[in-house]
């Protein structure tokens, strides 16, 4: 049994829209310039997804506990690990990881200073290094809202 499903189980999270309703996603990513990038690879899946965009740990946490407290957290959230501002992605992860339905990191860090960063923390989301291109993008949403291609 998977975290999502022992924690649907248990009723720790509100039970989520079927495939067939609207998915919510969340990037949180301060390189305005990969907006374009992700909204073009979302738009393209078989489902309508509502995509949010943050610049911030501040915007990205408020975004999250509206969606939280309206009974629909997102399905996805994808954020970038160096922020604008004070905080980071993983000061994210560490306050709402649970509350997203899957969460992923993309960095232009590499894989072993980011395992170290992650050695502190409870647990470890999917990581994806950057550059992002249309088909790494593609595998994140598929690999972490578990859609087919």
């Amino acid at each position: 049994m998977g975290l999502r499903q022992y924690r649907q189980e248990m009723e720790l999270v509100p039970k989520q829209e079927t495939v067939l309703g609207e998915r919510r996603v969340l990037i949180v990513e301060d390189d305005q310039s990969l907006r374009p990038l992700w909204e073009k690879v979302l738009q393209n899946k078989d489902v309508p997804i509502k995509v949010d965009w943050a610049t911030t740990l501040d915007e990205a946490e408020r975004l999250i506990r509206f969606r939280y407290r309206n009974g629909a957290p997102y399905h996805l959230v994808v954020a970038d690990i160096f922020l604008d501002g004070p905080g980071s992605g993983i000061d994210l992860w560490n306050r709402y990881g649970e509350e997203s339905m899957e969460f992923v990191f993309v960095s232009g860090l590499p894989i072993s200073k980011f395992e170290l960063l992650m050695s502190l923390n409870y647990g470890s989301p999917l990581y994806f290094k950057k550059p992002l291109n249309y088909m790494k993008c593609s595998e994140i949403a598929d690999m972490a809202i578990g859609w087919g291609t």
